[in-house]
């Protein structure tokens, strides 16, 4: 009998994973399945705890899940991606694997690592399958006419809804279930102080996860288009962590949207949501085709000669949520005891970091990968660029997040403020979202005006280094 290996990576589930499936398609094979956590890897990439902690509680889930179908799952731990390629290549020597399937991944070290691990197994013709289980559609698939790659995000949208409307989007089914099998998975926490869940999460798993999509989808998708208008968590999807670490595809996500529609006939709500997948899509791309642009230098290259300020105190305040911003205080205080805030409150801080205190935007990136749950390289990158108007499809460095305003228009009657910061509960509401009433408050901690900047000064800076060039 011959025997296939499945190498998990990024896809802890069994619904719409095309190695576990077309592994199991396999006539008169045994598959075996690894899972490798290259726990210091992580930590150079600012994996936050509360992320590492997301993935263990969901590995024991994935596994049990592997069971049902007959499948055992073979957990490993390394420092290093270099280290995964040694336990690969002794696994398949020890097991006699024939064949490995895999799904791929893009980011730069994984690609490297996936090089790297073809030449040394084809030495020993063990034949490897990677598949496209992360995406909707492979880097290269999206082109311009003249066949590159898209550094404009209505663009490669365009082009992307032109195919789904062409193809209509499907999933790979659960594998057959062959005989159950039971076994102690033995998967210990990635850190000894996760434990005990500190940080209260209640839902995890495959299961969850779809139940979560459905929901979604079938009451409150609708209602999307206005969620940017809210600091609301209900009218979001929450499923962002579990798609980050591959718990749910994002094919399962547009498939849910587009089962029983065509484009056309999508409300205003949901075509507002593919569009997050689609920008999701976007940095992907992006980061294949343009690494240096995310991790070596600014793509608007007159930004590189900013001189960002990289003053710990004032970053500090930021990251405590003691501005002396409601807004963004709540939301940073949020975000360091919860892992997560929507999307506008996140464009809300970086915003303030970058062009209200002129703080290097690659600290903010830093911190925020330190602290989400659903944290991704790509779109956190990507994200923050956007606000520094360095990266690739970034805004105008002349647009600028007022605070107050954007804090009036989603928290109007201060529910929200006043839940994270207690100090302001007696303030009245019409004076929670006004600059110059706050600074006279003298029990809120809040950044010396010296060390804040207007829109105007900002502006200055950015074209003082633009005239440079």
């Amino acid at each position: 009998m011959k025997k296939i290996l499945v190498w998990f990576r990024n896809e802890l589930r069994i619904h719409d994973n095309p190695a576990l499936f077309l592994a199991c398609q396999e006539k008169n094979a045994q598959v075996e399945s690894v899972y490798i956590a290259p726990i210091e890897q992580w930590k150079e990439h600012n994996m936050s705890k509360i992320q590492c902690f997301f993935i263990w509680k969901n590995l024991k889930i994935f596994s049990k899940n592997l069971q049902k179908i007959g499948i055992k799952l073979n957990y490993f731990s390394c420092k290093k991606y270099r280290d995964q390629i040694k336990i690969i290549y002794y696994f398949c020597l020890k097991k006699k694997i024939g064949k490995i399937f895999y799904n791929k991944e893009y980011s730069v070290n994984e690609i490297k690592r996936d090089q790297k691990i073809k030449k040394i197994l084809k030495r020993k013709k063990i034949k490897i399958i990677d598949l496209r289980g992360n995406l909707i559609f492979s880097p290269g698939k999206i082109l311009s006419k003249k066949n590159i790659p898209y550094k404009k995000y209505y663009f490669f949208k365009k082009s992307f809804i032109s195919l789904v409307k062409k193809k209509k989007i499907s999933c790979f089914p659960v594998p057959k279930m062959k005989k159950e099998i039971f076994f102690s998975d033995c998967i210990p926490p990635f850190y000894k102080s996760f434990q005990k869940n500190r940080y209260k999460l209640q839902n995890f798993g495959e299961k969850e996860a779809i139940k979560k999509l459905k929901n979604f989808c079938r009451y409150k998708i609708k209602h999307y288009h206005k969620a940017n208008k809210t600091v609301n968590d209900e009218r979001n999807s929450q499923i962002s962590a579990f798609l980050s670490i591959g718990v749910i595809s994002p094919r399962k996500c547009l498939y849910e949207v587009t089962k029983r529609k065509k484009y056309s006939q999508l409300s205003e709500g949901e075509k507002k949501w593919i569009e997050e997948i689609i920008w999701r899509e976007f940095y992907k791309h992006t980061l294949f085709f343009y690494p240096k642009f995310f991790f070596v230098k600014h793509y608007i290259s007159w930004t590189e000669n900013i001189r960002w300020r990289k003053n710990r105190k004032i970053f500090k305040s930021w990251t405590n949520g003691k501005t002396g911003c409601p807004i963004v205080d709540a939301s940073m205080r949020m975000l360091k005891k919860k892992g997560w805030i929507n999307n506008r409150l996140r464009m809300i801080c970086a915003s303030f970091l970058v062009k209200n205190l002129f703080i290097d935007w690659r600290m903010g990136e830093k911190y925020f990968m330190s602290k989400l749950i659903d944290g991704d390289v790509a779109l956190n990158n990507g994200n923050w660029q956007w606000i520094a108007s360095t990266g690739i499809n970034s805004s105008p460095y002349y647009r600028i997040f007022n605070p107050y305003y954007q804090s009036k228009k989603i928290d109007k009657k201060g529910k929200f403020i006043k839940k994270w910061i207690p100090e302001l509960n007696q303030i009245s509401t019409e004076h929670l979202h006004e600059e110059n009433f706050l600074k006279k408050i003298k029990n809120y901690s809040k950044i010396p005006e010296k060390d804040k900047y207007s829109k105007e000064e900002i502006i200055d800076l950015y074209e003082k280094n633009k005239i440079k060039i």
